[in-house]
């Protein structure tokens, strides 16, 4: 799961456009390459990921509450906003890639 949020870090940062999630409209370039062409989310895919493994070194599956809700609040404070801000700089080119590729995975 940490290749997968350095890969998706990495495509951000080839395309020089940013990667802070609380300035979606600073975005300069839509990165549909890479592992974007499977996810939207990878790098908050590969954090999921990185939740699950801590629940299995745990042990404790009680703790898998933790990942719904983590899920939820990401698409809430972060995806939704971005997506926004994403439609309304690129406009169709954002509706087709949004189309073509799944929101998670």
């Amino acid at each position: 799961m940490v290749l997968v949020i350095a890969s998706a870090g990495l495509a951000f940062k080839k395309a020089n456009t940013t990667l802070d999630p609380t300035t979606p409209e600073e975005t300069s370039s839509l990165v549909i390459t890479g592992i974007y062409r499977y996810s939207r989310n990878p790098m908050y895919l590969g954090m999921v990921g990185l939740l699950i493994a801590e629940v299995c070194l745990l042990g404790n599956p009680l703790c898998l509450v933790i990942i719904p809700l983590y899920i939820y609040s990401i698409t809430k404070r972060f995806i939704e906003p971005e997506e926004k801000a994403l439609k309304s700089i690129f406009g169709e080119q954002f509706n087709h890639y949004k189309k073509q590729v799944r929101m998670w995975l």
